[in-house]
């Protein structure tokens, strides 16, 4: 019997987050990633593109020499697919808002992708996503650029 790779639902997984490792690492290269005052915008990225990149590579060769499970998989009930939906939703999020960054930078991108987050999967409501948002866009603010004196990414429209 030969085995169906499209349906393994991790080695999809585990492709998908090696490609936006991939992009991760292609966009924090091109950032300051280390001067004379320390760590520069790029650092944390790279370094996370290197975890999220190897990671995904482990998963894809772990599920590439696995054994072909013996017994068709068990069907999904519905409150496991809702799960999946909201894991989906939330990768389509973080991926959408690193577009969204070059263009509104880093604290909006950012910001846009938690209220997206915690409105849609989490579903709560309106005003709780919107100061959840702005709580965490701001924090993000005051401790890099304000109080590390490390600059994030700024908007083409406005300086943070």
């Amino acid at each position: 019997m030969t085995r169906q790779y499209w349906k393994d639902g991790e080695l999809i997984a585990g492709l998908t987050l090696a490609v936006l490792g991939g992009y991760v690492l292609l966009e924090a290269s091109k950032w300051v990633i280390f001067n004379v005052e320390g760590p520069g915008p790029g650092f944390f990225p790279l370094g996370y593109g290197v975890l999220m990149l190897g990671l995904a590579l482990a998963l894809v060769f772990q599920r590439l020499t696995a054994e072909p499970p013996a017994a068709p998989a068990e069907p999904i009930d519905p409150g496991e697919k809702r799960g999946l939906i909201d894991a989906a939703l939330t990768w389509i999020a973080i991926a959408l808002s690193i577009p969204l960054m070059s263009a509104l930078g880093f604290v909006v991108g950012f910001g846009l992708a938690v209220f997206f987050i915690v409105k849609v999967v989490f579903r709560r409501s309106f005003v709780t996503s919107f100061v959840m948002a702005a709580a965490i866009g701001g924090g993000l603010h005051f401790i890099f650029p304000v109080m590390l004196s490390a600059p994030l990414p700024v908007g083409k429209f406005w300086s943070f």
